[in-house]
């Protein structure tokens, strides 16, 4: 071979080996509309004979998990194949526990677990299953005299870290660290009480954590983190009464307590040990939805929108339709509602709160009929939704399937670099790894070019011995060459970090009151790189989750905002609140030099030339992100330029 020939061949040959080509998973398909007049489309069912499905798939990482009597099975979101099946000992036909996905990020880099799927049993059992195996991390047993855990275990958030998750055991509440399954503490029912199907709330009263709980009395025990063994419980003095929902937290110490009864079912307003109103409705009552202002509040009989400014006020009824499962709030004016009849649906109601009207948007109806107590399954991520019923079917309707597949690769790679690790204990410092190739092509270009001046070196010595070290020559050039290439991207990162915008005003005045003074964090992302029910508005959600508002962005960038944080003390902490206060995906790893994120919401450091940056307060950050002090007034803001 010639030697132009051959200098040309090992550049195209090195080439395809270090620069990849694109691949298809950044496209974006059309995304369903959830604002739209029709169903999704099914992309994929099953049929199930394994008892009820009465709990909500969950749609995380790529992979679809749908709990049964019978255990835990797993399937890609894509195309449905099955992952991996857990079997579950169950004497009931139904479990109705929700699956909590817990993810290494909610605990602030303290421990080393993998992303694992946390749920209760009618057996009392609490296990934590990893997502991308089923394989046990831990398990823990509770007493269950006779339904065992048949509601929600609760994330609580307190400061800069999930540092716990409330049981609803069957004789009272159980707090674990969600990464061990160890014990916190645990309250126990007065008097031998049971509960079932109740729900732990919590609240944050300045430094405290206030947590409260019903039971099938019709008392609500309540107490705080300084002393969960002084729990005080108020009896409503209801005869016969069950409180077997959500106890829903409006803020300030503010409850709405649902009591249930042969007689008809109450809606408590109470505060301070103090009733301050009852609401009557007929029927049992289903889960409660709050967004902003809004609440809607569902029953066997009737299902009704109310508004909550100091006190409750009706608005409009949505349906006469019997709904004993979970309203969901999938935006600020749309709520998810399963209907629990012989066919059984899911009806999706939009709300106009400028005129107090509401009308239905679309249904969605399983092709196999059944009742339906579990609600909508959603990742928004991946524009996937899923549903199912009494029947044992479950539907999913999935736009972006390439890319829930490359997701479901990364938190595969993650588990196998975990598991890599010395895993005898749970317990150690770690940071969750990012899937990006972008630093290992900066270490190739580094490599190259090191390698290219050994060349050119060896090249010259060549010279001086009368000896021809042309084609050594042009490889050393080739390889400098290719080097640099490799090396461009991470000089523009260093260009754009250099922009600033310092002293950039903020327009606040729409900021609630109770904003001021405390942590605010913005993520200001132009479409699409924020989830669907951010698109196009700029919204702003409490510490707590809530949404406050959500107006059309118009000419402005749309962007979310998360405010009334406090206890952060560095930028990874107030934007691991402000995610998951917002429900936006946080992806970070951590290097030598510090903290790197690599993912908030959709969009991607490094992708397509556009780089994930910060100001604080106006000023740019130039320091890794964990590095970053930041004030009990801090404004943090993350742009994607």
């Amino acid at each position: 071979m010639r030697p132009k020939l051959a200098i040309l061949a090992l550049v195209i040959l090195l080439a395809a080996i270090i620069v990849p080509l694109p691949m298809a998973i950044g496209e974006e398909p059309s995304s369903f509309d959830l604002y739209g007049s029709s169903a999704p489309l099914v992309t994929w069912s099953k049929d199930l004979d394994s008892g009820y499905v009465s709990s909500a798939p969950l749609l995380w990482g790529g992979i679809a998990v749908v709990k049964t009597p019978g255990g835990l099975v797993a399937y890609l979101q894509s195309d449905g194949s099955e992952l991996w099946n857990v079997s579950m000992e169950s004497e009931l036909q139904f479990e109705m526990s929700p699956l909590l996905p817990f993810s290494v990020t909610q605990i602030n880099g303290i421990y080393s677990i993998p992303d694992v799927v946390i749920t209760g049993w009618s057996s009392g059992e609490v296990t934590a299953h990893r997502l991308v195996d089923g394989r046990i991390h831990w398990s823990v047993n509770t007493s269950a005299p006779a339904y065992g855990i048949q509601g929600a275990i609760v994330k609580v958030a307190s400061n800069s870290t999930y540092h716990e998750i409330l049981v609803p055991m069957e004789t009272g509440v159980l707090s674990l660290d969600p990464a061990t399954g160890e014990e916190n503490w645990n309250v126990t029912f007065p008097n031998g009480a049971r509960g079932y199907r109740h729900w732990p709330t919590y609240w944050l009263e300045g430094n405290l954590i206030w947590y409260a709980v019903g039971d099938e009395q019709g008392r609500m025990t309540y107490w705080n983190s300084s002393a969960p063994n002084a729990a005080t419980t108020f009896d409503f003095t209801i005869q016969s009464g069950e409180i077997r929902s959500q106890i829903l937290a409006l803020g300030g110490g503010e409850l709405l307590i649902p009591i249930q009864s042969s007689a008809g079912s109450v809606l408590i307003h109470w505060a301070d040990g103090t009733i301050l109103q009852q609401y009557s409705f007929q029927g049992s009552f289903g889960i409660m939805a709050h967004s902003q202002e809004n609440i809607i509040i569902p029953t066997t009989h009737t299902t009704t929108w109310w508004k909550y400014d100091g006190e409750l006020e009706f608005i409009a009824e949505l349906t006469d339709q019997p709904v004993v499962g979970k309203a969901q709030a999938l935006g600020s004016d749309l709520f998810a509602l399963p209907i629990n009849t012989e066919q059984g649906e899911i009806m999706v109601y939009r709300i106009n709160p400028t005129n107090s009207s509401a009308e239905l948007q679309w249904t969605w109806s399983p092709q196999v009929s059944g009742y339906m107590m579990a609600g909508m399954g959603f990742d928004f991520s991946y524009n996937a939704i899923a549903i199912s019923n009494d029947a044992g079917r479950v539907e999913i309707s999935i736009n972006d399937a390439q890319k829930a597949d490359g997701e479901y690769h990364y938190r595969a790679q993650r588990l196998a670099e975990w598991q890599s690790q010395d895993s005898t204990s749970s317990l150690g410092p770690t940071y969750e790894e990012s899937g990006e190739v972008g630093h290992s092509a900066q270490n190739s270009g580094y490599m190259l070019i090191g390698f290219g001046l050994v060349l050119g070196l060896f090249c010259f010595l060549l010279k001086k011995l009368g000896r021809r070290p042309q084609i050594a020559f042009a490889g050393a050039a080739t390889l400098i060459l290719i080097g640099m290439i490799l090396l461009l991207p991470i000089a523009q990162q260093s260009v754009n970090k250099l922009v600033v915008k310092d002293g950039e005003e903020r327009d606040d005045s729409l900021w609630p009151e109770s904003w001021k003074g405390t942590q605010v964090i913005g993520f200001e992302f132009s479409d699409p790189f924020l989830i669907e029910i951010y698109a196009n508005s700029i919204t702003l959600i409490n510490s707590d989750g809530s949404i406050i508002s959500s107006r059309p962005a118009g000419n402005q960038t749309p962007s979310v905002w998360v405010g009334g944080i406090s206890g952060a003390t560095t930028g990874y902490e107030l934007t691991i609140l402000g995610c998951e206060a917002a429900g936006l995906q946080f992806v970070y790893h951590q290097e030598s030099i510090g903290g790197y994120v690599d993912t908030i919401a959709l969009a991607e450091d490094g992708k397509d030339d556009r780089w994930l940056l910060y100001w604080v307060d106006g000023i740019h950050a130039n320091v890794a992100i964990n590095a970053y002090g930041v004030e009990e007034d801090a404004i943090l803001i993350w742009y994607y330029i």
